[in-house]
């Protein structure tokens, strides 16, 4: 498990290479800084991927049983 902040669009094919096989993103889809198309550019590189988008001044219990879900069936 690792962390990361902002993906730029050569990242999908940097976290395939160093064998990430899961991108779980918290971010909201609206954010100034999203990297657009998110999940196609991880699905071409092989990567599963599930958004879970965060309020991050507002999380709540279902956000983290989502998260819990996602890290336990991947």
């Amino acid at each position: 498990i690792t962390t990361s902040g902002k993906l730029e669009p050569h990242d999908p094919a940097r976290l395939a290479a160093i064998g990430v096989r899961h991108v779980v993103n918290l971010a909201l889809a609206d954010h100034p800084e999203a990297l657009a198309d998110e999940a196609a550019l991880m699905a071409a590189q092989g990567i599963t991927y599930t958004h879970i988008p965060v309020p991050f001044d507002a999380p709540t219990h279902d956000h983290v049983a989502a998260l819990e879900h996602s890290l336990a069936t991947h």
